[in-house]
């Protein structure tokens, strides 16, 4: 795929919910080259934060939580920064403000809490999990969650 491709709209809500609703989530299921992905859009910010604790043990840092909580630290701190620098954004011509948001690497991967992946009979994880994944690979999607109900008897993943 090529990885400049990356859907108008999707780049937009990437955008949106890293900036104007950096707590928020958008609930969505996306098409990939190799399957569908349901969950909640969230920042990266937020991901990283969230994938920190869930790395802790008992409560306690790990040098995974910590790994991860650096890189929410950085992204909380360019997050920051591009809140400062938007200010001085609206004076410019719309093209050049896309063309500088559009330079935020991190706007080109899509981040998933309460990530499932739907195969045959079922879908896994059955909680759902953090899901990252680029952008560009995004074939298709469409607003809110894939729901799956179960027939009577079968084993959940």
């Amino acid at each position: 795929m090529n990885d400049d491709a990356v859907d108008a709209i999707l780049a937009n809500l990437l955008r949106h919910v890293s900036e104007t609703e950096p707590e928020g989530s958008i609930s969505m299921t996306l098409s990939l080259p190799s399957g569908v992905v349901t969950g909640k859009l969230i920042s990266a910010t937020r991901w990283m934060r969230e994938v920190a604790e869930m790395h802790k043990v008992d409560g306690e840092e790990t040098p995974l939580s910590l790994f991860y909580a650096d890189f929410a630290e950085e992204f909380a701190n360019e997050d920051k920064n591009w809140s400062e620098a938007s200010k001085y954004m609206e004076n410019l011509p719309e093209d050049y403000q896309d063309a500088v948001r559009d330079q935020r690497p991190r706007l080109n991967y899509v981040h998933l809490r309460e990530a499932r992946f739907p195969f045959g009979a079922g879908i896994a994880p059955q909680a759902g999990g953090y899901w990252r994944g680029r952008a560009s690979e995004v074939i298709g999607f469409t607003p809110g969650l894939l729901a799956y109900s179960a027939p009577e008897g079968a084993r959940q993943v």
